[in-house]
């Protein structure tokens, strides 16, 4: 998987557990949602499930995330993945749909480590400059509510 800036490109080459069929094709991903994407997910999830949510099966929860989640983290989806209703919610493999949620899911976090690591960097950097008196540490500001 290759990600750049914010978005990350994943190639599916896959063989569907239940019909044989072959799934091949590139993904491009978000790499963090926004919060009303994350909310509108949520909303889509359980409308997915319907009113009895906690009578689901497991298959039909991870299902339902999955495809749930994807709708706001895909921008770009191979042709076998487009549906009119909701995006791969017509693909009988399963395996094929929570791959799919998978590498959607390491595009964040390997995204995340990155932007993580970046900023330990920047900090070690500017712990240097302090201590070589390159720069200036400000003095702590006292919150008013203490």
């Amino acid at each position: 998987m290759e990600i750049t800036e914010t978005t990350a490109t994943y190639p599916m080459n896959l063989v569907g557990s239940r019909t044989g069929e072959t799934y091949i094709g590139e993904f491009k991903f978000k790499c963090l949602l926004t919060p009303i994407e994350k909310i509108e997910a949520d909303k889509q999830y359980r409308k997915l499930l319907g009113e009895n949510m906690i009578m689901a099966s497991d298959t039909a929860k991870s299902l339902a995330f999955a495809l749930s989640q994807l709708q706001f983290r895909i921008l770009e989806a191979p042709p076998f993945w487009d549906s009119r209703v909701l995006g791969g919610s017509h693909i009988m493999d399963d395996n094929i749909i929570i791959e799919a949620f998978n590498k959607s899911v390491e595009a964040e976090e390997q995204f995340m480590e990155a932007v993580q690591k970046k900023a330990k960097e920047i900090e070690e950097r500017l712990q240097k400059a302090i201590k070589s008196k390159q720069i200036e540490k400000e003095e702590e500001v006292e919150s008013p509510n203490d």
